[in-house]
């Protein structure tokens, strides 16, 4: 049976290694279709507006960046730890849209 499974997995191409940090273009690839930018789009400025504090915008701005905690608290002139709450406070909001 195992056999079987693994003859046919390797007739399709073999395992699909999705530690590989390539593999989204891979399976999608290149660049992302129209609709799906446009939905991402849609999404972030729909969730940005449930921020209604800018500085919580503006963390979140820096983290899809690529910007660290450490890096965020500098750029804001602020401690660590408030970047931290900020994007605690960022989840359980967002969290709290998914479930309504």
């Amino acid at each position: 049976m195992n056999a079987e499974r693994d003859e046919r997995r390797e007739k399709r191409g073999g395992l699909v290694d999705f530690a590989d940090p390539g593999i989204l273009n891979k399976i999608a690839g290149e660049e992302p279709t129209p609709e799906f930018a446009a939905l991402v789009a849609d999404e972030s400025r729909r969730l940005f507006e449930k921020l209604a504090d800018d500085s919580l915008r503006e963390v979140v701005r820096l983290r899809l960046e690529g910007y660290s905690n450490d890096e965020i608290a500098k750029a804001l002139d602020c401690g660590l730890r408030t970047v931290e709450r900020k994007l605690a406070v960022i989840r359980k909001r967002w969290a709290a849209e998914g479930d309504a």
